[in-house]
């Protein structure tokens, strides 16, 4: 009767350890799906950063050229003087955007350091 008794405790057991490498099986599995898509997705962005970066270089030229045509424009007084302290405020408001902007890009190095790590 023990014995039996045993013998049923031992296929219980092998069952329940069968089903624990299933599921370990399945989450091993899930977890390399995501690995690739997240390396494709971090292949993804570091391809399309220096364009973004590129872009971003002459966006901020074209805002700092408009900027100072509109601060022209729109001065009442020609003396040269006040255009120089204007354009010393706008490259300098376009300096803390830029510095700003590479915190932000240093952010998603980091962020993708991680993912590397992982």
């Amino acid at each position: 009767m023990e014995k039996a008794q045993a013998k049923a405790e031992v296929f219980e057991l092998k069952e329940k350890l069968q089903n624990i490498q299933k599921d370990r099986d399945l989450i091993e599995a899930k977890a390399k799906t995501e690995m690739r898509v997240l390396a494709r997705e971090i292949k993804s962005l570091r391809k399309s950063q220096p364009d973004l970066k590129e872009e971003l270089e002459m966006v901020i030229k074209d805002k700092i050229k408009l900027q100072v045509q509109h601060y022209r424009s729109s001065m009442l007084f020609e003396d040269k003087h006040y255009i120089d302290l204007a354009e010393m405020m706008i490259f300098h408001h376009l300096y803390v955007e830029a510095v700003n902007c590479c915190i932000c890009v240093v952010g998603i190095v980091r962020i993708q350091i991680k993912l590397d790590v992982l």
